[in-house]
């Protein structure tokens, strides 16, 4: 195992993307939490439910905007400004429907419209995606015992 002593990567979205160019290859089992990971990963539990907290509180806070808005283009306040403007209708091509429609009503033979779909049908690499599930017998991601490993479970005798 490579063990990197260099400060944790800067946040954002082009860093995750490079590591996860870095990092593609995975291996198909879970491995025990070190200390360090544990507090990486306490952390992020923490923010991922300040974060949930902060975005339902900001959906209360716009809609009771949106309400005090009502009808009027917005508010002005000695800070700033808030509008909530209706967008212009704009054009939208369904082209996948388009183009079923067009395989469908002019390409009769069912093995040339397979052929075609074939030809034009690309392969997209799987990606590694963060799924974070705190265990159920944890608070806030954290074991009772302050260790990374379940709990042990009683077995029945």
């Amino acid at each position: 195992m490579m063990e990197c002593k260099a400060s944790a990567p800067p946040g954002g979205d082009s860093t995750a993307h490079s590591l996860e160019g870095m990092l593609a290859e995975q291996q198909r089992s879970l491995r025990d939490a070190t200390a360090q990971e544990i507090m990486l990963l306490t952390e992020y539990a923490r923010v991922c439910q300040e974060q949930e907290t902060a975005e339902n509180r900001r959906a209360e806070i716009e809609n009771a905007l949106r309400l005090a808005i009502g009808d009027s283009e917005g508010l002005v306040w000695p800070a700033g400004r808030l509008t909530w403007k209706l967008l212009e209708d704009r054009k939208h091509m369904d082209w996948e429907s388009l183009a079923r429609t067009l395989l469908t009503n002019y390409i009769k033979d069912q093995a040339a419209r397979e052929a075609l779909l074939a030809e034009y049908t690309r392969m997209k690499p799987g990606s590694r995606r963060l799924s974070f599930r705190p265990d159920a017998a944890t608070e806030n991601g954290v074991h009772p015992e302050g260790r990374g490993e379940r709990p042990k479970t009683a077995q029945a005798g």
